[in-house]
């Protein structure tokens, strides 16, 4: 297995005072990397400007070293990858700031005693607590999923989880105590990276998951408002288990609007900003936006509206998301259609091999789900789409399901229909040309909303799990 190298470095925009920096190089971090691996090597970084962004990549030169110089102009995240390397790292610099790394055998070392060298070798030294914590919640995760699904499976050894917390803790404060030199805005991102690093393990927050429907109890709604008081902490922002708490709080919100800041659901795209509203810090709320908005870019790249929303309201990152949403190309290997029928002519069989037509269903409202049993993103969604259908079981709204699976494995289809108890009419239709001509399909799973008159009212709607369609389904259909 390819192994990679994982530099976070958090570049802060505090002021280089001393009149010894060259003023070229004040704005300016170095990252040099000095390998003796005969291995073709290079380097990626990826930085808070570019977030979501194609890395930029640094070669190896012929002296084995790679050299990053990045100028930077504020409050920066980089992110460095390298490859054949089994260690991870986060590095923390400072405008003007110069660190050095030395890997020998595989084994990597910072070098030096400056102030940036100090403050690295000490967040390497909280990653053997931090792997041992995450090792545990990950096969705690595994165990429950397991046992959820009524498969055997044995529970991880039990570990005291707030010995190793404040043991973290005391290090902080120890180092804290031990180094005069030390930048102020580094202390205060350590101290925000280990709080939330705390919140995102005890709320069982793993990796690319979200928060959507999710039953908080109310400690864990104290835990995630406490990101809303740490948006004003310089540096917060970069932290990574910060922004993924943030984040599951937005999802919550989504959901919940306690504060009632949300409009109607039919003005789901505006909404997307205004939720951000619940966050005082300006900086962060010009973040949520932006990633509330790229998380649309796939099925809204010819969206007029979704454009200006963009334009209006992305900030710094709205060219970068534009570009992208509209250089998104489908990945079926199909002709892509980009006209939908304003009638979709769809039919399909259902469960008991009866052939249903999208006709049958006018004057109700229909939300369809275009899937397959070998998607993945398909089946990321199916516990999302099966809350959204409870909660609206008393509108007057039909869910239909419809696979695009070969006719040769309708077993393994009516298989998961019956395991995953999915509800709503789930129908079949094997001719993937006929299904993505009438939807403008690109890929797989695709959402769509019919009115009561058959007539297409909204294409490519926002995924369940996003918790979009629950406000904006309620917001046009009627109660039974």
């Amino acid at each position: 297995m390819k192994k990679y190298i994982l530099f976070a470095v958090a570049i802060t925009s505090q002021l280089i005072t001393s009149q010894n920096v060259d003023p070229v190089k004040k704005n300016k971090i170095t990252l040099t990397i000095k390998t003796d691996s005969e291995k073709e090597n290079s380097a990626s970084i990826r930085y808070y400007d570019n977030l979501w962004g194609v890395q930029e990549t640094f070669p190896k030169n012929n002296q084995n070293i790679i050299d990053i110089t990045k100028e930077i102009s504020h409050t920066e995240l980089l992110t460095t990858t390298i490859q054949s390397i089994g260690y991870s790292f986060n590095f923390y610099l400072e405008k003007g700031d110069n660190l050095s790394i030395s890997i020998k055998n595989q084994k990597a070392t910072i070098e030096g005693d400056s102030r940036e060298a100090k403050q690295n070798r000490f967040l390497q030294s909280q990653t053997p607590i931090r792997t041992e914590l995450l090792r545990y919640y990950n096969e705690l995760s595994l165990y429950e999923k397991k046992v959820k699904k009524g498969e055997s499976a044995k529970k991880p050894a039990p570990i005291d989880v707030n010995v190793l917390y404040q043991k973290l803790d005391n290090m902080v404060n120890e180092f804290k105590s031990s180094n005069k030199n030390i930048s102020q805005s580094f202390v205060q991102f350590i101290e925000m990276d280990t709080k939330y690093f705390r919140i995102k393990n005890e709320l069982q927050m793993p990796n690319y998951a979200v928060k959507t429907y999710h039953s908080f109890n109310p400690q864990d709604i104290v835990k995630l408002e406490e990101c809303l008081k740490d948006s004003n902490t310089e540096n917060a922002i970069l932290s990574m288990y910060y922004r993924q708490v943030l984040s599951a709080y937005i999802d919550y919100l989504r959901i919940n609007d306690p504060k009632k800041l949300l409009g109607d659901g039919k003005d789901w795209m505006v909404n997307e900003v205004k939720i951000a509203n619940y966050i005082p810090n300006s900086t962060t709320r010009q973040f949520i936006v932006a990633d509330n908005l790229y998380a649309l870019r796939y099925e809204n790249g010819k969206n007029p509206q979704y454009i200006e929303t963009v334009s209006k309201y992305a900030g710094q990152w709205a060219p970068f998301i534009i570009k992208e949403a509209q250089e998104i190309k489908g990945k079926s290997g199909r002709k892509q259609y980009d006209n939908a029928a304003e009638y979709p002519l769809l039919t399909g069989i259902d469960t008991k091999g009866n052939k249903v037509s999208l006709e049958d269903f006018k004057g109700q409202w229909v939300y369809i789900d275009l899937w397959a049993t070998w998607c993945g993103p398909c089946k990321f969604e199916v516990p999302y789409l099966e809350e959204l259908k409870h909660r609206l079981k008393d509108y007057n709204i039909v869910f239909i399901g419809i696979s695009i699976d070969k006719n040769e494995d309708r077993g393994k289809l009516l298989d998961m229909i019956k395991k995953e108890n999915l509800g709503g009419i789930q129908l079949q239709n094997s001719n993937v040309d006929e299904v993505y001509s009438q939807l403008a399909v690109m890929g797989i799973p695709h959402f769509a909303i019919i009115d009561p008159n058959g007539k297409l009212y909204l294409n490519k709607a926002p995924k369940p799990s996003t918790g979009i369609p629950d406000r904006l389904l309620k917001s046009l259909v009627n109660k039974k």
